[in-house]
């Protein structure tokens, strides 16, 4: 019963960043990039040792300035 009331706190707690990351303060349109469960199967297979391999994405090219946006390693970190 306690593993079964720790899973669902996992699952609290994965929705809640799941929120937070597609939240759009900003009003940039990144809304539609948060893929609703994604979060929670990309955790579940990680800790189920299902992955080989992790690539973290430190930024992208934004077409209309011209340039790059990169939060860099710390922003990755994070």
């Amino acid at each position: 019963m306690a593993t079964e009331g720790r899973r669902t706190a996992a699952v609290s707690v994965i929705r809640d960043i799941e929120r937070l990351i597609a939240a759009d303060p900003g009003k940039r349109g990144i809304g539609p990039l948060a893929i609703e469960g994604e979060l929670h199967r990309a955790a579940t297979a990680l800790y189920a040792g299902d992955v080989r391999h992790v690539g973290i994405t430190t930024g992208f090219y934004i077409l209309s300035a011209g340039v790059p946006e990169t939060d860099g390693p710390l922003g990755a970190l994070a």
